[in-house]
């Protein structure tokens, strides 16, 4: 009996030796935390917030979610199929709207997101088809904090070496502040939208990195089936 109490404290003291496994750590590059698009494609807009539960959209006609801070990504269920790319959210008190459509001006610049025909009551697990009387917009590439602080894309446009007359290549230079400042990104990227949560975190949707000189830029990676997968930046300080 008295070997059996023995063996009995022995795995007791054994198994409160052994360690908590270690949460997860966001990889980081610079003042920024640094997640991968779930797909390989570039990312197109977030919402929500990255300790509690983050949406992802990649202009698919998917949306992807995460609650473990991008360490792994569900896909999103929706009552009827979504024939139509996801280009952004809004959220109205306790309602997430899915944007699909973009309007623009003249020169063929988009400047915002409209015709909300998804909704979601769950924080974006779940999606309801509604066409939505009444308009709903979100603003592309751009981020307004309380403060009334506008972060916008800034670009560079490069003439495309193979085709100078006709095509131009795009890469972000920063994102830029109302009040002076210039946020440099870790990486060469197409930024393609800006979003800032309760938190005023900044976050930056983008393309795959590119690489090579700026009138002949290629995505980096060489692998067809990852090469194109966007990079999401999230500031790690709140953002004035």
């Amino acid at each position: 009996m008295r070997t059996s109490y023995l063996l009995t404290a022995i795995i007791i003291s054994l198994l409160s030796c052994q360690q908590e496994p270690e949460p997860y750590a966001i990889p980081e590059k610079g003042g920024w935390y640094v997640l991968q698009s779930p797909t390989n494609q570039p990312i197109y807009a977030v919402l929500g917030n990255i300790d509690s539960t983050l949406l992802l959209s990649t202009l698919s006609n998917e949306i992807y979610y995460t609650t473990d801070k991008g360490k792994s990504w569900q896909m999103a269920t929706f009552n009827q199929p979504n024939p139509e790319g996801i280009m952004g959210f809004a959220a109205r008190k306790d309602t997430i709207w899915a944007m699909t459509s973009a309007r623009g001006g003249e020169d063929g610049t988009f400047t915002f997101f409209d015709n909300p025909v998804f909704y979601s009551l769950d924080s974006g697990r779940s999606w309801k088809h509604k066409y939505r009387i009444g308009e709903i917009r979100t603003r592309y590439k751009v981020a307004t904090s309380p403060s009334g602080i506008q972060y916008t894309v800034e670009e560079s446009s490069t003439p495309y070496a193979k085709d100078p007359q006709n095509a131009l290549l795009q890469e972000t230079t920063g994102i830029a502040a109302t009040d002076g400042r210039l946020l440099p990104l870790p990486d060469r990227h197409q930024t393609k939208g800006l979003y800032l949560d309760s938190q005023q975190r900044l976050y930056v949707c983008n393309s795959a990195p590119v690489c090579g000189p700026k009138n002949d830029a290629k995505f980096c990676g060489t692998d067809e089936n990852s090469r194109y997968r966007g990079v999401l930046y999230i500031s790690k300080q709140p953002q004035p």
